[in-house]
C-alpha cells in the first residue's frame, strides 16, 4: 500500500481549494457574485486539483457513483454485483473519495 497523506495535510489542500474556487469565481463574476451561486462542481473540481499536488496524492474520484468505486475498489470486477446484493447496496453518488491502493 502506498503512503497516505496525513489528515491534517489533507484538510489543508481542502482549505486551500475552497480558497481559490472562490478567488477564481469571484474574478471570473467580477466580484459580483458569491460563491454559493457558482457552478455546482467548482468546490470539488478546486478541492481535487489542490490535493492532487500532494506528495504520496491518493486517488480522487469527482462525484463518483458507489458502483464506479467498488468496482475500481473489489479485487474481482465481476463480485460488484453480489457485493451491492449481499450488503442492501443501492446506488448513489460520493462527491470525492480518496483512494490509497496505489502504490507510487
Amino acid at each position: 500500500m502506498s503512503k497516505f497523506p496525513l489528515q491534517e495535510q489533507i484538510v489543508d489542500a481542502t482549505l486551500k481549494g475552497i480558497v481559490k474556487s472562490s478567488q477564481n469565481f469571484l474574478n471570473w463574476t467580477n466580484d459580483r457574485l458569491f460563491l454559493s451561486h457558482g457552478p455546482h462542481k467548482i468546490l470539488s473540481i478546486h478541492v481535487a486539483q489542490e490535493i492532487s499536488e500532494m506528495k504520496n496524492a491518493p486517488e480522487i474520484f469527482i462525484d463518483a457513483s458507489i458502483g464506479d468505486v467498488l468496482r475500481c475498489s473489489l479485487p474481482d470486477r465481476g463480485a460488484y454485483t453480489s457485493y451491492m446484493k449481499k450488503r442492501k447496496i443501492k446506488q448513489d453518488v460520493c462527491s470525492i473519495t480518496l483512494d490509497e491502493r496505489f502504490q507510487k
